[in-house]
């Protein structure tokens, strides 16, 4: 009887010592674990990232991307080799060939901050210091070079710039000294800025059909231009020039960039001929009043035989004529055609 009582006297004080150093550890665990969970709290969009990006699929967007959250169906993935995220202002900073991918949009950059308070990203280059030598390499001078200047690729059209700054709720964005090509032209500006899915406003700034980008044969400038894509750009005042040099300048002008029968002004091509030089061929102005009519009126320009203004006209009405008259003209000579059915 005694050594039973004993035995639960032991093992009532067992019991105890073992719930007291649970309550203990529990006290030590509780803090972190409330910490932990405002942390989560606070990040918003960014509690769904995880820390352990790696799947079984290494070619997979999930496997070699960050997610976040940013609101509905839809989520904005991002990647880079050194990612810094900052709870309490909600900033996340990607370091060294980031990436980022929203709906079909990817932005690549060697710095991309993404503010989610204000769900604005904003893409630059890193500047890199590059020394350069003298012939003898006894003395060199500073130079600073960027790197990494943000890309942005969206249905096919592709974005660069110095800088750029989107908004993935609204959609909208706008880049520091920025080029784009797409529609067979090329667009520089020193603002460039997406009003719409597909608007684009550039402010001072200029387009060609040249593919030569750093410096055109031939370009037209303009301080205000909107981009319509698939559509038209629309440009006021507009400069033409050849080369550096002003040759035409208009009030207004309208460039159409669809198919089919539109008015506005026709931009030329650029090539070079053995027999003629170079020459810049088709500037001009297309006419479609009508589904009846239709004329245009080109200028090309030759090196070596200077310029040759040509037209043509087309005309039709259902059952009773229908025809074209086209010629062209140069300092030596007029050629005119006509064909007409009755």
């Amino acid at each position: 009887m005694n050594l039973s009582l004993s035995k639960i006297i032991v093992f009532l004080c067992c019991h105890a010592l073992v719930a007291s150093a649970n309550s203990q550890l529990d006290s030590l665990v509780a803090p972190q674990a409330t910490q932990n969970a405002d942390t989560t709290e606070v990040v918003g969009p960014m509690d769904a990232v995880s820390a352990d990006s790696l799947i079984a699929d290494p070619d997979s967007v999930a496997s070699r991307f960050k997610t976040a959250n940013v609101g509905m169906d839809t989520s904005l993935f991002y990647d880079a080799k050194f990612i810094d995220i900052i709870v309490p202002e909600r900033l996340t900073y990607l370091l060294n060939d980031a990436v980022v991918k929203y709906k079909n949009m990817t932005l690549k950059a060697d710095k991309i901050t993404v503010d989610w308070n204000t769900n604005i990203i904003t893409a630059e280059g890193i500047p890199d210091t590059v020394y350069i030598y003298n012939e003898d390499h006894t003395d060199s001078t500073a130079e600073i070079k960027w790197r990494g200047l943000p890309s942005l690729a969206e249905k096919g059209d592709v974005l660069n710039g110095f800088k750029l700054i989107y908004n993935f709720k609204t959609e909208k964005g706008r880049v520091i000294r920025g080029r784009t090509d797409f529609e067979s032209g090329f667009y520089f500006g020193e603002q460039m800025k997406q009003i719409g899915e597909d608007i684009i406003n550039i402010s001072h700034g200029y387009f060609t059909t040249c593919d030569l980008k750093e410096e055109p044969h031939f370009h037209f400038q303009s301080r205000r231009i909107r981009v319509i894509v698939q559509d038209k750009v629309i440009a006021k005042p507009v400069i033409f020039y050849i080369r550096k040099i002003p040759v035409a300048i208009i009030p207004f002008a309208v460039f159409p960039h669809k198919q089919g029968r539109t008015s506005g002004i026709v931009i030329p091509s650029y090539g070079r001929s053995a027999t003629e030089g170079n020459f810049i061929r088709g500037l001009g102005y297309y006419w479609a009043p009508n589904d009846y009519f239709d004329a245009r009126m080109l200028i090309d320009y030759f090196d070596r035989s200077g310029w040759m203004l040509r037209g043509d006209m087309n005309y039709a009405k259902r059952y009773t004529l229908d025809g074209s008259v086209s010629g062209s003209f140069t300092r030596k000579d007029f050629i005119t055609g006509r064909s007409e059915r009755r």
